[in-house]
């Protein structure tokens, strides 16, 4: 388990680089300037890699995901960007009044008011459809259930991203859910926001916490064969690991081909 844990890790670090790194630019860059220092080198490598340890997180668990056999990645969809679909007017407008009302009144159930919200979206009736343009981090399946997760590596956002990313959650869960009833999916599509720690910095007024707000080591234990506190060991270890060594100097190799 430790060695199939680590291959994983070795992989997702090794696609983050390999898709960050454009050395054509930084080769085109430096032809302008065949004095450039080392340095300026890899201060232009830095900028082109512009990597979030959340962009590293995200692939990270896709691989474990396509990595449990009961579980089947949408990669049509699937940590796509700009993806285009479309949604009501009234739905827009639905998910609009839910943010507001979340944001400036106290809503006693709030599963049951979520839960509402998502069948109002499924089961609305307009036909003035708008283009939305939505980034989907994780979705893949059980053959009964589509899980759409929006990835976020901790829970430590401030009051205007936090609004904004609900309400980001709420609009991708109604595109997708659209576009898969149109397509005849049979499958319940269910939202999860998704942190990878365990921390919980306040409390959601928009999401459920019980039923489609997923935090580290409880996402694992209900989804996954991997134990968070296996995988948190390994990622400790990581920088150690020869293979990831190995990733780094051919990095360097690479820089100094230039």
């Amino acid at each position: 388990m430790k060695n199939n844990l680590e291959n994983i890790i070795i992989k997702a670090v090794r696609y983050i680089i390999e898709n960050s790194i454009s050395y054509k630019k930084l080769k085109e860059k430096y032809n302008h300037n065949n004095e450039m220092h080392f340095i300026k080198v890899l201060e232009l490598l830095f900028q082109s890699v512009n990597i979030r340890f959340e962009t590293f997180i995200k692939e990270l668990m896709a691989l474990i995901i396509s990595n449990e056999n009961k579980f089947k990645i949408l990669e049509e969809y699937n940590g796509k960007k700009n993806n285009k679909f479309y949604l009501s007017d009234t739905n827009i407008k639905r998910i609009d009044d839910y943010i507001a009302k979340c944001q400036y009144e106290h809503t006693a159930d709030l599963e049951k008011e979520f839960r509402l919200l998502q069948n109002e979206i499924i089961n609305d009736k307009g036909n003035n459809f708008i283009e939305v343009k939505c980034d989907i981090d994780l979705i893949f399946s059980d053959n009964k259930n589509i899980y759409y997760l929006e990835v976020k590596y901790n829970d430590d956002h401030d009051t205007g991203k936090f609004v904004n990313i609900n309400k980001k959650f709420i609009t991708t869960y109604g595109a997708i859910a659209t576009e898969l009833k149109n397509k005849n999916f049979k499958e319940t599509v269910i939202p999860i926001l998704f942190y990878f720690t365990n921390k919980k910095m306040k409390g959601n007024n928009y999401i459920p916490e019980k039923t489609n707000i997923r935090r580290g080591k409880r996402f694992f234990n209900e989804f996954l064969s991997i134990k968070y506190d296996d995988l948190e060991k390994c990622l400790s270890n990581i920088s150690e690991n020869k293979k990831n060594i190995e990733i780094f100097d051919e990095l360097y190799k690479k820089i100094m081909d230039i």
